[in-house]
């Protein structure tokens, strides 16, 4: 059958929609923040009465769109993959890449992109807004292991043939087929936009990874790689000029 078919609008019971008021660690024995900066009660008030999907953001750029996730107000965790295909074109570097909020065929909050944080370790890549952008949390897996065969879909601003319309669409539900310390391979449809989304899990609502490529069978980045890439965006999104090296693990 064609992808249409099994491709649908997002369901909010994959995340978390309740607003985590305590400190929360995203990044252990690195930084323990809140994660979100928010500026007021008001903005607190509007990102629990958001779609919980909307932390799912439309990554864009002279190249064209991905997907990238905001785990900060101001951090969007993608692939290299989706950064090099819109950030490159014919033209060269673009100098303006731009990270939007909300799930149709237009963002209702964007921002743009000042810094890319790219590892020498792993294929995901942190993004550093110029501005906070308002959203539902999201949870991280990493500390927890990853099963073969739990059931997980890819969430993301792609389009497979015969689709119609644009937007953020989560994918038809597959299962996690291989795993090593690096990658996950999932039966999860993806469709091309989908690079630099996240693989949800559909027993626990978690993030456990960040899809690297789009159609067949889906290649993912364990998000527990990331975890010294997550903290060093953290610093550079409060301020810091310099960074030492990552670590690989």
């Amino acid at each position: 059958m064609g992808g249409a078919a099994f491709r649908v609008f997002a369901s909010c019971a994959l995340f978390t929609s309740a607003f985590a008021a305590t400190s929360c660690t995203y990044v252990e024995n690195y930084v323990d923040a809140r994660p979100y900066a928010f500026r007021s009660t008001e903005s607190e008030r509007l990102a629990v009465t958001m779609n919980p999907l909307d932390a799912i953001v439309r990554v864009a750029g002279s190249g064209g769109v991905c997907t990238g996730t905001l785990v900060t107000a101001r951090i969007v965790l993608t692939s290299r993959r989706c950064y090099r295909s819109i950030a490159f074109s014919d033209l060269g570097i673009n100098p303006r890449l731009r990270a939007g909020v909300g799930g149709g065929p237009i963002s209702f909050a964007s921002s743009d992109v000042t810094t890319v944080l790219e590892s020498p370790c792993h294929d995901i890549v942190a993004l550093i807004l110029a501005e906070e952008l308002i959203a539902p949390p999201v949870r991280l897996r990493l500390g927890a292991t990853v099963a073969i065969g739990e059931p997980v879909r890819v969430v993301g601003f792609g389009v497979c043939d015969g689709m119609h319309g644009s937007g953020r669409f989560v994918g038809s539900a597959g299962f996690i087929e291989e795993a090593d310390d690096q990658s996950l391979h999932a039966s999860a449809m993806s469709c091309p936009g989908d690079s630099g989304g996240p693989l949800v899990s559909d027993w626990t609502g978690e993030i456990v990874g960040i899809v690297l490529d789009d159609g067949g069978m889906t290649k993912v980045a364990r998000i527990d790689v990331a975890q010294d890439l997550l903290a060093r965006a953290f610093v550079v999104s409060h301020g810091a000029r310099f960074v030492g090296p990552e670590t690989c693990r």
